[in-house]
């Protein structure tokens, strides 16, 4: 997976909750009963530190503090790593892995430091050119989608 890859799977995280919200709703309940709320004091289980740091700083530029938590308030890096840990297989954790690294070495060489120590400014930057590069996808159409699923 390129860095490309690792932010269109890391901004998914955020879609995956409409797919089974009884389950995941049950997920985020027994993370918080254990205590993984948030990144404060977090091992990563899948993700080495410092990709766990690049999965935070990416979701917070998603999702910023505003008068609403973050997306590191809502404990969106440990569910990323939670996914990463319990759902992808060898290949894909290994591809989310390499593009974050990609990325943290795309803001050294560009900016002298790594994508968490960069400024919100410089993160933007690089994200930004990232979601230029993505293909235009169009939107799925929910009567397609509705029509695809009753065929089933």
């Amino acid at each position: 997976m390129d860095r490309r890859s690792a932010i269109r799977a890391l901004a998914t995280a955020g879609a995956v909750p409409l797919l089974a919200p009884d389950q995941l709703s049950a997920l985020f309940t027994a993370r918080r009963a254990a205590g993984w709320s948030s990144t404060d004091g977090l091992a990563p289980r899948a993700l080495s530190v410092r990709e766990f740091e690049v999965v935070a700083a990416v979701a917070d530029l998603i999702f910023p503090r505003t008068e609403t938590p973050s997306a590191t308030d809502l404990g969106v890096p440990a569910f990323v790593d939670l996914l990463a840990d319990e759902w992808m297989d060898a290949a894909e954790l290994a591809s989310l892995r390499d593009g974050l690294v990609s990325l943290d070495a795309d803001a050294r060489a560009r900016f002298g430091s790594g994508f968490v120590e960069t400024t919100a400014a410089e993160r933007l930057t690089l994200l930004r050119e990232l979601d230029d590069e993505l293909p235009e996808t169009p939107p799925l159409r929910s009567e397609e989608h509705t029509s695809e699923l009753q065929s089933r």
